[in-house]
């Protein structure tokens, strides 16, 4: 009788192949409540005193946290977008360049100053070419999908521009802790500029599963909308993609694996198991544990996105917002209340 030799991590490592189709899970396609309409409806009564908008996109999913919803609402006033997170990110300048040749974005670390005082000089320059002056000073509004980054790159912008550290708008790392528009807060005394911050916006409806799956990876939603577990093993795809050898996860596990199971138990057991009083295996902890890891960058930068998808994605996303524009079309008819759209 032959004796079946286990194969060596590195030898493992050498054969490994990453899964190149995600498999589907049965997760929901939408996040869209109440106060993000409110929220939409507030921005579309700013908007004549709005001079510039900023929204914010997160650029560990720089696809899927894009929200076309903003341009339909501030319509054709200038907008800026930057790609928050970039500490946290692989996603290059060269990348964004390409995406946005006209030069009107920036990849940015919402706490640094440096990098928002990039924004404060170009809204100032915009005052200073704008003729007249805007006699009550000028104004941004910061937009973007929850958990991007908008309170903390409000409070950073405020402090470089009139060197107050006090907090002008919570943040955390979830979702909805901003849940209304701000009054206008000074970012700059001279020339006289103003921002309001707004609540984070969900899309309507995302155009498929591994969009939702993405966004639940940033914090977006609460966690109970997509199991940690599916979250898991989607960073788990994402990280075999771009890194084969398994290296952001090594600590845990000594090779690759296309089994989020294993994983997870590794993760428990080094983890988890010794803080633990009593009971078994807990992969959802495990799964949880690992996400927030990946939030803090610590499990490795990876784009939870497909880069090559910016363009061909746009075309779903602006049906799927036809659909909802008539979806409000009818609500306002059946109700005789005067909406967004």
């Amino acid at each position: 009788m032959s004796i079946k030799r286990q194969l060596s991590s590195a030898e493992i490592t050498a054969a490994f192949k990453p899964r190149l189709e995600f498999p589907k899970y049965n997760v929901t396609l939408a996040n869209f409540h109440g106060h993000h309409r409110v929220a939409l409806q507030k921005m579309r009564s700013l908007a004549p005193q709005v001079n510039l908008v900023v929204e914010i996109r997160d650029s560990r999913a720089p696809i899927s946290t894009r929200n076309g919803l903003f341009v339909r609402v501030m319509g054709d006033i200038p907008r800026l977008i930057l790609y928050s997170k970039r500490d946290l990110s692989s996603l290059k300048q060269e990348t964004i360049q390409k995406w946005h040749p006209d030069g009107n974005a920036l990849s940015v670390d919402c706490n640094s100053y440096s990098d928002v005082r990039k924004v404060l000089r170009i809204a100032k320059s915009m005052h200073a070419s704008t003729t007249p002056a805007p006699p009550l000073g000028s104004h941004l509004l910061v937009t973007g999908m929850p958990n991007v980054g908008k309170s903390t790159f409000l409070n950073t912008l405020r402090t470089a521009g009139t060197s107050i550290k006090k907090k002008a708008a919570p943040t955390g790392g979830m979702a909805g802790v901003t849940r209304s528009i701000s009054n206008e807060i000074k970012i700059s005394s001279n020339p006289p500029i103003y921002i309001f911050d707004t609540p984070g916006v969900f899309v309507p409806h995302v155009k498929d599963e591994r969009t939702m799956i993405a966004l639940a990876v940033t914090g977006a939603m609460r966690t109970s909308i997509v199991e940690p577990e599916i979250q898991a093993d989607y960073l788990l795809y994402r990280l075999n993609l771009a890194h084969p050898d398994g290296k952001p996860y090594r600590s845990f596990l000594p090779h690759p694996t296309n089994n989020i199971e294993e994983l997870l138990e590794a993760i428990w057991k080094q983890k988890l198991k010794p803080k633990q009083r009593g009971g078994g295996y807990n992969p959802t902890g495990a799964a949880a544990f690992w996400v927030d890891q990946y939030r803090q960058g610590r499990a490795g930068k990876v784009s939870l996105d497909d880069l090559n998808e910016f363009e061909s994605a746009s075309a779903i996303e602006e049906k799927l917002l036809d659909d909802f524009e008539m979806d409000f079309d009818e609500e306002a008819r059946r109700w005789k209340q005067p909406f967004l759209f």
